[in-house]
């Protein structure tokens, strides 16, 4: 019928959910799962903890730092996924990893790691831990990954900004191997300039 609204999507028991977070909360702080909790998440999920779904999972529960899940995001991670238990879960990630596949999904899970994974109370992630976010996420969506990596490692001083962190996906998605794509008007940051003219004269002196 023309006033038919879509199906609602089915209810999830919260006090399951809520049980089912007991198994890993933390015995000095018990609304919250730290590391030892995480690690026992990830073997109940059957997956490392260095798997890219863990982004997506986290980004459902809005989480606020990669250390700790609270009780609160645990449940309303899993109200969002729409799954009440750990089967439900494990039977839930091919939907979960698609959101990587998807461009649009992927750049929302992108953008969110940045300030999930930002040292608590600053406003920039420390180089070594961009580096590891960016092999986490990027392989196969950045042509120079790997002289990207090795540049900003043995370059950078300072911390990884949120606006470059965004930007070096577009940048990631424009270029190619070559550097096809590449506009030097464009508003790029500094940091990505200085690594296509250090790539330039690498090539150029080979």
């Amino acid at each position: 019928a023309a006033g038919a609204t879509a199906q609602p999507e089915p209810a999830v028991d919260t006090t399951k959910i809520e049980a089912w977070f007991e198994r890993y909360h933390d015995s000095e702080v018990p609304d919250t799962m730290q590391i030892e909790g995480i690690a026992k998440f990830c073997e109940d999920l059957q997956v490392s903890p260095e798997d890219p779904v863990l982004l997506v999972i986290s980004k459902h529960f809005g989480a606020e730092n990669m250390m700790v899940f609270t009780k609160a995001e645990f449940v309303a991670g899993m109200t969002s996924i729409q799954v009440d238990s750990l089967e439900d879960l494990i039977a839930a990630l091919p939907r979960l990893r698609a959101q990587l596949e998807d461009p649009g999904s992927f750049k929302e899970v992108y953008n969110f790691t940045f300030k999930w994974a930002c040292p608590p109370g600053q406003k920039s992630m420390p180089v070594e831990t961009a580096v590891a976010f960016w092999q986490l996420l990027l392989p196969g969506s950045f042509a120079l990954l790997p002289e990207w990596c090795t540049y900003v490692e043995a370059n950078r001083k300072h911390a990884i900004s949120r606006d470059e962190w965004q930007l070096l996906l577009d940048f990631a998605r424009t270029v190619d191997k070559e550097l096809n794509g590449y506009d030097e008007n464009a508003a790029w940051p500094v940091v990505i300039d200085t690594f296509v003219e250090h790539l330039q004269a690498q090539r150029a002196a080979a």
